[in-house]
């Protein structure tokens, strides 16, 4: 298995909740350099978050933004306001 696959594999596990028991703190990838994707906030790349999921449905888009109002997506992870 290459590190790219290595390193999904355990993040998956980890939004499956088996971080309790083998442990997913984040890292850099072998290259060393943050990217979006990895769980890792990288500020100078412009990396606004980073939660490592393909959603772009939840607070944190693909590239890395912030969701904000206009943006395009309609978030599901709110609850509606009366």
């Amino acid at each position: 298995m290459t590190t790219t696959t290595l390193r999904w594999l355990r993040l998956s596990l980890c939004l499956l909740g088996v971080c309790a028991v083998h442990g997913c703190a984040p890292s850099a990838p072998a290259g060393g350099a943050a990217q979006c994707g990895d769980t890792i906030v990288n500020e100078q790349a412009g990396e606004e978050c980073d939660d490592a999921n393909q959603l772009n449905i939840d607070a944190c888009t693909n590239d890395c933004k912030r969701s904000v109002c206009g943006d395009g997506f309609h978030r599901v992870d709110l609850a509606p306001t009366a």
